[in-house]
Protein backbone atom coordinates (compact mmCIF):
# COMPACT_ATOMS: atom_id res chain seq x y z
CA UNK A 1 0.00 0.00 0.00
CA UNK A 2 1.54 3.30 -1.00
CA UNK A 3 -1.22 5.73 -0.10
CA UNK A 4 -3.33 6.70 2.89
CA UNK A 5 -7.04 6.10 2.56
CA UNK A 6 -9.31 8.10 4.87
CA UNK A 7 -12.68 6.40 5.33
CA UNK A 8 -15.78 7.61 7.17
CA UNK A 9 -17.81 4.98 9.04
CA UNK A 10 -21.60 5.00 9.34
CA UNK A 11 -21.16 6.59 12.76
CA UNK A 12 -19.29 9.49 11.14
CA UNK A 13 -15.91 8.59 12.64
CA UNK A 14 -12.83 8.52 10.42
CA UNK A 15 -10.31 5.77 9.88
CA UNK A 16 -6.95 6.18 8.15
CA UNK A 17 -5.86 2.96 6.45
CA UNK A 18 -2.08 2.87 6.92
CA UNK A 19 -0.81 -0.50 5.70
CA UNK A 20 -2.20 -3.67 4.17
CA UNK A 21 1.10 -5.54 4.05
CA UNK A 22 1.86 -5.75 7.79
CA UNK A 23 1.35 -9.23 9.25
CA UNK A 24 0.03 -10.07 12.71
CA UNK A 25 3.49 -10.68 14.21
CA UNK A 26 4.84 -7.43 12.73
CA UNK A 27 2.16 -5.22 14.28
CA UNK A 28 3.95 -4.37 17.57
CA UNK A 29 7.10 -3.12 15.81
CA UNK A 30 5.10 -1.24 13.16
CA UNK A 31 2.75 0.30 15.75
CA UNK A 32 5.67 1.52 17.87
CA UNK A 33 7.25 3.12 14.78
CA UNK A 34 3.95 4.81 13.90
CA UNK A 35 3.52 6.15 17.42
CA UNK A 36 7.11 7.36 17.59
CA UNK A 37 6.68 9.13 14.23
CA UNK A 38 3.44 10.77 15.40
CA UNK A 39 4.69 11.50 18.96
CA UNK A 40 1.96 9.33 20.43
CA UNK A 41 1.83 6.87 23.29
CA UNK A 42 0.12 3.60 24.12
CA UNK A 43 -2.68 3.63 26.69
CA UNK A 44 -3.56 -0.08 26.41
CA UNK A 45 -3.20 -3.08 24.11
CA UNK A 46 -5.72 -5.83 23.40
CA UNK A 47 -4.33 -8.78 21.46
CA UNK A 48 -6.78 -11.30 20.02
CA UNK A 49 -6.16 -14.28 17.73
CA UNK A 50 -7.23 -12.35 14.61
CA UNK A 51 -6.95 -8.69 15.64
CA UNK A 52 -4.99 -6.22 17.72
CA UNK A 53 -6.47 -3.07 19.22
CA UNK A 54 -4.20 -0.44 20.69
CA UNK A 55 -5.74 2.48 22.57
CA UNK A 56 -3.36 5.38 21.90
CA UNK A 57 -3.08 9.11 22.51
CA UNK A 58 -1.67 11.58 20.03
CA UNK A 59 -1.64 15.27 20.95
CA UNK A 60 -3.75 14.36 23.99
CA UNK A 61 -6.53 12.89 21.82
CA UNK A 62 -7.61 9.25 22.08
CA UNK A 63 -7.45 7.13 18.93
CA UNK A 64 -7.30 3.41 18.18
CA UNK A 65 -4.54 1.73 16.21
CA UNK A 66 -6.19 -1.40 14.84
CA UNK A 67 -4.91 -4.49 13.05
CA UNK A 68 -7.43 -6.85 11.44
CA UNK A 69 -6.38 -9.99 9.63
CA UNK A 70 -9.24 -10.10 7.09
CA UNK A 71 -8.95 -8.07 5.13
CA UNK A 72 -5.44 -7.52 6.43
CA UNK A 73 -5.09 -3.86 7.43
CA UNK A 74 -3.52 -1.57 10.01
CA UNK A 75 -5.54 1.57 10.55
CA UNK A 76 -5.61 4.57 12.86
CA UNK A 77 -9.19 5.25 13.92
CA UNK A 78 -10.95 8.19 15.53
CA UNK A 79 -13.11 7.59 18.58
CA UNK A 80 -14.54 11.14 18.69
CA UNK A 81 -15.07 14.32 16.68
CA UNK A 82 -11.74 15.55 18.05
CA UNK A 83 -10.17 12.38 16.70
CA UNK A 84 -11.69 13.10 13.27
CA UNK A 85 -10.18 16.58 13.32
CA UNK A 86 -6.81 15.19 14.38
CA UNK A 87 -6.79 12.57 11.59
CA UNK A 88 -7.62 15.25 9.01
CA UNK A 89 -4.83 17.47 10.36
CA UNK A 90 -2.39 14.53 10.44
CA UNK A 91 -3.03 13.55 6.82
CA UNK A 92 0.10 15.27 5.41
CA UNK A 93 2.18 13.73 8.21
CA UNK A 94 0.67 10.31 7.51
CA UNK A 95 1.79 10.61 3.87
CA UNK A 96 5.34 11.10 5.13
CA UNK A 97 4.87 8.20 7.52
CA UNK A 98 4.35 5.75 4.65
CA UNK A 99 7.57 6.77 2.96
CA UNK A 100 9.74 7.17 6.07
CA UNK A 101 8.71 4.03 7.95
CA UNK A 102 9.15 1.87 4.87
CA UNK A 103 12.69 3.23 4.43
CA UNK A 104 13.63 2.73 8.10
Amino acid sequence: MNHIKLIESQSGLLSAELASDIGYDEVPVYAEKVLKYLHGNVVSRNVLPDAQLWQVKIDGISLELVYEDFPQMVSLEATSKEGNDLLRNLLPTLWGLIKDIRLA
